[in-house]
């Protein structure tokens, strides 16, 4: 290595080189962010070997880039890339990691601004659709990588007094999301799961909570009662005014909206519970 390229510089400049979308090594060697770390011979930094020259070692890495940034992008929006079939979905990868590079010693949040990147490109058909399904994608990844939450447990809900229960303040498990759709993005979701062909993506207002239990991510579809419910016991009211803000916006008896509590109670969805003295 060169005396006057220490350590960070060199790794500045290969970043800038393996990261360089331009169409061949040799473009990327003179790309402004390249050479601005350092424009000399290449073998000063990279020691050829006895098939490849100094470019066309580094150039692997280069090469391989984008396809580990597609890898990672697969596993998180599965649906999304099988929708737009592998050509399409290699642009979308191209363009988002130029936009939004990984920050991160982890890949596991690289994924985080796809939906908004979507939404952001220019028009194009089906554009709200994808990107709500992007939406709900991310919002899988993130139940996840979530730090793990034990449920409730039976003898826990046992010893709460029949008096308490009104007051009664129920914690969400870490790994839930409840997320509003302009689409039925769970259809797709279980189409592409069961092998099956996709329904038509057309507008649909849909309220789903995402959670995991037992290391295995799971959804749920909720009407629009249903998920406010929930959303108000998930931001911290209690059990007794979430219902009873819940009934005066809604056309649903009190047994309904406890059937789905205790349905909720039975899925995971809390992970802890506090009394009001």
């Amino acid at each position: 290595m060169r005396a006057d390229l220490d350590l960070p510089r060199t790794q500045r400049w290969l970043q800038a080189f393996i990261t360089s979308q331009a169409g061949s090594d040799e473009e990327a060697l003179r790309s402004d962010a390249t050479a601005r770390e350092y424009s000399g011979d290449v073998s000063s930094i990279v020691t050829p070997s006895a098939s490849l020259t100094a470019l066309e070692r580094a150039g692997v890495y280069r090469g391989m880039y984008l396809m580990r940034m597609q890898e990672a992008l697969e596993s998180d929006y599965p649906v999304v890339r099988d929708w737009l079939g592998e050509t399409q979905f290699a642009r979308l990868v191209a363009g988002y990691v130029r936009d939004y590079p990984s920050r991160s010693y982890t890949l596991n949040r690289l994924g985080d601004h796809v939906p908004a990147y979507i939404a952001e490109l220019p028009p194009f058909e089906h554009q709200d659709f994808l990107a709500d399904l992007a939406r709900f994608e991310l919002a899988v990844t993130e139940a996840f990588d979530a730090e793990e939450a034990p449920p409730l447990k039976p003898e826990e809900l046992a010893a709460i007094p029949e008096s308490a229960w009104e007051a009664a303040r129920f914690e969400p498990t870490t790994a839930l999301r409840l997320r509003r759709f302009a689409y039925p993005v769970d259809e797709f979701k279980e189409a592409w799961r069961d092998g099956l062909a996709y329904p038509s993506p057309e507008p649909t207002r849909t309220h789903i909570a995402v959670y995991r239990r037992a290391y295995r991510v799971f959804w749920l579809r909720l009407s629009t009662p249903a998920f406010q419910l929930v959303q108000l016991l998930a931001s911290g009211a209690t059990l007794g005014s979430a219902i009873e803000r819940t009934l005066a916006g809604a056309d649903v008896d009190e047994e309904a909206l406890f059937n789905w509590f205790q349905d909720w109670l039975r899925a995971g969805l809390f992970s802890a519970v506090s009394l009001e003295s």
